[in-house]
Parts: C-alpha cells; sequence; structure tokens
C-alpha cells in the first residue's frame, strides 16, 4: 500500500478495487488531479462522487437529514452512493460537484482501501473506470488496454471486485429515490 498512499499524495491519478467495481481516484482536494480524472473519462457535465473512511468523515462535508443518515448507518460501509447536500466552505476540489449543492459520497466495503485514507488523511474521488456513459471494467487487464497512459498507478485485485456498481439514491421527502439501481436493494 505505500506505492498507492504516495501516489495519492504526490496528486497522482489512481485505480484501485472495491466490493463493487474498479474505482477511479485522486485526492479530493486536488484540483489537478480531479480534471486529470474529467479527461481520462471523457466526462464534462456529471459530477464525481467521493469515498470516505467513516460516517464522521462523511459528515465534515455532507449534511444529512435523519433518513440519510439511518441508511448510512444500515448500508455502510457497502455498495450505497447517497447524494446529500454539500456543506458550504469544505476544501473539496470545486470541480467534483461542478456547482451542485449537492455532492455523492459512500463508504466502501474494502478495508484495505478505508486503510489508505487513514494512512493517506485524503477523501479521495471515487468513478468508475470507463469512458463515460460505457461499460466498467472489471479487470486490470482490461484497464490497462483501455487507458494506456493517464493513469498512474493500478491497485489490482480482480478477486475483490463483485461486478455492479453501487446503487446511487437520493432521498427526497424523506423517501429514498434510486437514481442508479446497484448492487442493493432500497426499500
Amino acid at each position: 500500500m505505500a506505492k498507492i498512499n504516495q501516489v495519492i499524495n504526490d496528486g497522482g491519478v489512481v485505480v484501485f478495487p472495491t466490493e463493487t467495481v474498479y474505482g477511479l481516484g485522486c485526492d479530493a482536494k486536488n484540483e489537478q488531479a480531479v480534471a486529470r480524472i474529467y479527461a481520462l473519462k471523457k466526462r464534462d457535465n456529471k459530477p464525481l462522487s467521493i469515498i470516505v473512511p467513516d460516517l464522521a468523515t462523511a459528515k465534515k462535508y455532507a449534511l444529512f437529514s435523519p433518513r440519510e443518515e439511518a441508511l448510512a448507518r444500515q448500508y455502510w460501509p457497502g455498495p450505497l452512493t447517497l447524494i446529500l447536500k454539500k456543506r458550504t466552505g469544505t476544501d473539496l476540489a470545486d470541480g467534483i460537484t461542478l456547482g451542485s449543492a449537492n455532492i455523492g459520497i459512500r463508504i466502501p466495503a474494502y478495508p484495505p482501501l478505508l486503510d489508505v485514507m487513514v494512512e493517506t488523511g485524503k477523501v479521495l474521488v471515487a468513478t468508475s473506470v470507463n469512458n463515460s456513459g460505457e461499460k466498467e471494467y472489471l479487470t486490470a487487464a482490461e484497464i490497462r488496454h483501455a487507458f494506456p497512459s493517464g493513469i498512474d498507478y493500478i491497485w489490482e485485485d480482480d478477486a475483490a471486485l463483485n461486478g455492479e456498481a453501487s446503487t446511487v439514491i437520493y432521498v427526497k421527502d424523506e423517501q429514498p429515490v434510486v437514481i442508479r439501481q446497484g448492487a442493493i436493494e432500497i426499500k
């Protein structure tokens, strides 16, 4: 893990395993690294999400309603991305939310990745490894082939992935609205 920690601390763009699919990420406070992710994915108008190591950290970047906090406590760590109201005055890169008042946050259920965030003290951008709108790549070999340059480090662990992206929800009037159906079903 020393190598990925160093690359993240140096402002690099990395690929990391989660329990769902590989993530493409960087230090969420590094505007230049965030811009590189948009360029790699050929994505220009859709905000990015972040991953955090725990609920206390998530609360530094977003406001939680009682229902949102209940969902977080029930499904985190795990394959649920919550779209939450972003706290004002955070030190996250502006490019993550593209001016939106909301931010997507998740705590992945992959303990080595949580360790990386704790060891580096970084919150990470996390988006699927693909060109925007296309299918996610599920092996490190596919990623290397699709992105022969632009990624500074690939943390390979194909066996960790379940192959299904996280479920993304937004809570409206205390009722969850599914934005993307993924690995879990919210009732």
